[in-house]
């Protein structure tokens, strides 16, 4: 192709452009790209080909500048895959969405920049509609486009919220919450949901570190907090004094690792693996390690080597574990020290090669059962020299003489078989 010199010199005085050279000039001005990637591999500007685009294009991108009213202007940046595909039209593959007003101005109402990426089955329908992308108008796209539930486009360059969050003391976990609220502000109730099963502020698949020497309270004001598949890890926390306040919380799915306090909240299929105590919390269905378990309210949990201290478990399993004062129903228990067992009823009641602590004469007195029945198996009651009414179903457990031939010691659950002269039993 000519260059502008030699152009110029076509149209000097007295010379008259022939043929050739009023094309070499239409070239010039109008380059036409080539379908051919080798001789023009990037092709992301577009000028028209045979009429096919009246205006040039940017292969690949479409902006979309509606506005909808005197105030609120749509933009939209739509990414797009052009006609190589069968389809033959510039489908949408990611878009981005921001508004404006006139003044301009950003509304306050919907500040946020916000992205989506369509669903095979989306590009789909919208091929159906022969929606052209490159050749359609604001207002057609705007219409389409509404269509698409868009997210917003978390702050400070990342794609998520930051899912790891180290927390030394009290403005720690208050930044961290605040600016979590900030980033999930889904339908402008800051993440709030309500439903039977899953209420508050949700925090998800979240990991976090806490490395503080005084307490923390994990309660914000008035929110409702659920915790759901968090880790919480906690780091050089071996001070007994440090508290964490879970009042107001509830986890889910949760793992509990370290040393630390934990006071109140609710938690339901969680795994604690703490040295420390646990204090006036509710437990669901959870496998807990812990040192102690002080006025909490467990249910249908594992329970394993912890001391247990006023409170009540329900249909749980306790495992080698030292038992004071506590309140119990539908529960199993393997190898407990008992110094104090509160029964309140006597229906599934298991208790397996348990003992009473040394000096414990009574280690059932206020259960509020009279009749103690169950599958009692192999313990060591030698200590015991008083029960309160009758215990059924006791073989192969170790008793006072004096207390077997009492005859308030059953064989069985139903029947009346002698404890002392089954040859099940043994006295001491």
């Amino acid at each position: 192709m000519a260059t502008k010199s030699q152009l110029k010199q076509y149209f000097e005085t007295g010379k008259i452009p022939t043929q050739a050279q009023f094309g070499e000039l239409i070239d010039f001005f109008m380059p036409q790209p080539s379908d051919d990637a080798g001789q023009r591999s990037n092709q992301t500007l577009k000028f028209g080909q045979d009429d096919e685009i009246e205006n040039p294009i940017i292969n690949g991108l479409r902006t979309v500048h509606y506005k909808e009213n005197d105030t609120n202007i749509y933009n939209f940046w739509i990414f797009t895959n052009y006609n190589v595909n069968n389809a033959g039209i510039a489908v949408p593959l990611f878009i981005m969405f921001r508004m404006n007003d006139s003044n301009p101005g950003i509304p306050s109402s919907n500040t946020k920049l916000r992205y989506y990426i369509p669903s095979q089955q989306e590009i789909q329908s919208w091929v159906s509609q022969s929606i052209d992308c490159d050749r359609a108008t604001d207002e057609t796209l705007w219409n389409a486009l509404q269509n698409f539930q868009y997210k917003d486009w978390p702050e400070g360059g990342g794609s998520e919220f930051p899912r790891v969050a180290y927390i030394d003391n009290q403005s720690a976990w208050n930044t961290w919450y605040n600016n979590f609220k900030a980033a999930h502000d889904e339908n402008e109730t800051n993440g709030k949901i309500s439903s039977i099963n899953m209420e508050g502020i949700i925090i998800d698949n979240c990991t976090f570190i806490i490395e503080s020497q005084i307490d923390i309270n994990f309660k914000s004001g008035t929110d409702t907090i659920l915790f759901k598949d968090c880790l919480f890890q906690f780091e050089n926390t071996e001070n007994s004094n440090i508290n964490i306040n879970f009042s107001g919380c509830r986890l889910v799915h949760s793992y509990i690792s370290g040393n630390c306090n934990f006071q109140n909240g609710i938690f339901e299929n969680c795994t604690f693996d703490i040295g420390t105590t646990i204090n006036n919390a509710t437990i669901y269905k959870s496998y807990i390690t812990a040192n102690k378990l002080y006025k909490c309210n467990c249910y249908y949990s594992t329970i394993c080597n912890v001391t247990i201290e006023d409170g009540n478990v329900q249909a749980c399993d306790v495992l080698h574990s030292q038992l004071y004062g506590l309140s119990s129903s539908r529960s199993k228990f393997y190898s407990c020290k008992i110094k104090q067992l509160k029964l309140r009823d006597i229906v599934g009641l298991v208790l397996y090669a348990c003992s009473t602590l040394t000096g414990v004469s009574n280690p059932f007195a206020g259960s509020t059962a009279t009749i103690i029945s169950g599958f009692i198996w192999g313990c060591d009651f030698s200590n015991m020299s008083a029960i309160p009414g009758t215990m059924r179903g006791a073989q192969c457990c170790k008793f006072k003489s004096t207390l077997l031939s009492s005859g308030v010691i059953k064989a069985d659950l139903y029947g009346d078989k002698n404890a002392a002269t089954n040859g099940m039993n043994i006295g001491v």
